[in-house]
């Protein structure tokens, strides 16, 4: 390192630079950090002071970047990295093309909102807490069924809400979180009848919320869902349910219409591919990055079979394009059904406890016996 720079700017380039090892470190190293800054700052010199803070800061960098890609092998976090690609290249075909220009924002406005949900929920109760899971089932599924109430001028519900200025797609956004909070947790005791009801009743809500909006390929999904946790299970309640998602989405077949298409909401990939083939193929591979979790994680499969209907829904155009399009819905419910996963690690548990107590005196080796009287 240059020994002409100044004393002033040695000086500042230290201090935001223990500024950002401060801020790379988890609080759990709170101590390290205090130290790290008590050394540096007790140097005399200010560039030698500036190489060791250098130093801090590299190291600080390196161990925040083996958390970030550690916190890859779970399948929520993984889930949320490839959310934020999808989104991240589907706004910027649509700033780069004719698109509206609030499309782009509004789907990035959609992902912070999304990511701090992910960040503030109780994760590990809610993918782990059986009791949770039951509760949130029926939470869920009560707000679809509100969602889907008659609207005030006697049209048939259609799950759309204004938040204020802003139009909410409410079964888009419950329904992935629903299918994902309703699934077992793997090695979980048994429900209390009270809870299991709760849960139960939940699933019902909503089943009739969907048929009320017509939304027969969703629950077409729901049913297949349902099956397969039959299939595991062999719950008659769940068979009962199941069967019932199968009559409503017969029923609802004669009155769900695709929605017409709208450019940038649905359609991406097929504008993608006109533009150029290696910008569709590139798109392609991004959108289908949803479904890693899915295919890399055993407690994850159930989520990845979801959202793999949706994007072969989106195809023919009986849905939206789910994150990759305009639409804030699908982005933040892709996001809480990732939240909402069963059976997350237990971390608490599975980290070893750390005594207050000093550890034991080791023991010297014992003498060799050859050489001694």
């Amino acid at each position: 390192m240059s020994r002409t720079l100044p004393r002033w700017l040695c000086a500042g380039l230290t201090r935001a630079l223990l500024t950002l090892a401060q801020a790379l470190l988890p609080s759990r190293q709170a101590d390290w950090a205090r130290a790290m800054r008590a050394e540096v700052l007790a140097i005399d010199d200010a560039q030698d002071a500036l190489i060791y803070a250098w130093g801090c800061f590299t190291a600080a960098l390196h161990l925040a970047t083996c958390r970030a890609v550690g916190s890859l092998s779970e399948p929520d976090h993984l889930g949320l990295a490839c959310a934020g690609l999808v989104v991240g290249l589907g706004g910027t075909f649509m700033a780069t093309r004719d698109a509206p220009s609030g499309y782009a924002w509004v789907n990035g406005l959609s992902l912070a909102l999304a990511c701090a949900s992910f960040w503030l929920l109780p994760r590990p109760r809610l993918q782990q807490d059986a009791r949770w899971r039951a509760a949130t089932t029926f939470a869920l599924g009560a707000a679809l069924l509100w969602a889907s109430a008659p609207q005030a001028d006697g049209a048939a519900p259609t799950g759309w809400l204004r938040l204020g200025p802003l139009p909410v797609q409410a079964t888009w956004l419950l329904c992935p979180a629903w299918w994902a909070v309703s699934a077992p947790v793997a090695g979980a005791s048994p429900l209390p009848l009270a809870l299991r009801a709760l849960q139960l009743t939940g699933l019902a809500m909503g089943l009739f919320a969907l048929a009320a909006q017509a939304q027969a390929p969703l629950l077409a999904v729901t049913a297949v869902l349902l099956a397969m946790r039959v299939a595991r299970t062999r719950s008659s309640a769940l068979a009962a349910l199941a069967l019932l998602a199968v009559a409503l989405a017969r029923a609802a077949q004669a009155r769900w219409t695709a929605p017409p298409p709208s450019p940038y909401v649905d359609e991406v990939l097929q504008l993608a591919f006109m533009h150029s083939a290696a910008l569709g193929g590139l798109m392609t591979a991004a959108w289908l990055t949803l479904l890693l979790p899915g295919l890399l994680h055993r407690r994850a499969r159930e989520h990845g079979l979801a959202w793999a209907a949706l994007l072969g829904l989106a195809l023919p155009g009986w849905l939206p394009a789910p994150v990759l399009g305009f639409g804030g819905s699908f982005i933040v419910g892709y996001v809480l059904s990732l939240a909402l996963l069963p059976g997350g690690p237990a971390t608490a548990s599975r980290r070893p406890r750390v005594s207050s107590a000093s550890p034991p005196a080791r023991r010297a080796p014992p003498l060799p016996r050859a050489g001694l009287a």
